[in-house]
């Protein structure tokens, strides 16, 4: 597995709560603080106490994945299922920020981290021939 980008470093939980679709405008009103590495906490975050599936979970549209890849952002963690909704067939955000190197980790559970500066320290399994893999994922915070 290569990474053009390193999935282990200072990184920041951004509190998206109460939006549903995140857009261009929500991302650039937050405070990435120069980092590279952004997660986005949600109200996704609280689907993780109870066994039912929320179709319609938070999640990235176009524009927002294109203000992405415009900036120095190289990783990005949403605390649900999928960067994109649930009823998106085209994949346009998965192949967008796929397409300019930025790192995506999906399914992490952000409920009980609070926003703020972190050190991420992500290790996906090595897997070969896939475009996707499990990973252990863990905030520390000095």
């Amino acid at each position: 597995m290569l990474f053009l980008h390193n999935p282990i470093g200072p990184a920041r939980v951004i509190d998206m709560m109460g939006r549903g679709i995140l857009t261009a405008d929500d991302l650039d009103r937050a405070d990435f603080g120069g980092h590279s590495r952004i997660l986005f906490k949600t109200d996704a975050s609280a689907f993780w106490a109870d066994d039912h599936f929320h179709e319609d979970f938070p999640h990235l549209d176009d524009g927002a994945a294109e203000y992405l890849c415009e900036t120095k952002v190289r990783l990005i963690g949403v605390d649900y299922l999928s960067v994109e909704g649930y009823r998106d067939r085209t994949r346009q955000t998965h192949k967008k920020l796929l397409g300019a190197g930025i790192i995506i980790i999906e399914s992490i559970n952000l409920s009980g981290v609070e926003p703020g500066d972190y050190e991420l320290i992500c290790l996906p399994l090595r897997m070969k021939g896939l475009e996707a893999a499990p990973a252990r994922a863990v905030l520390r915070r000095d």
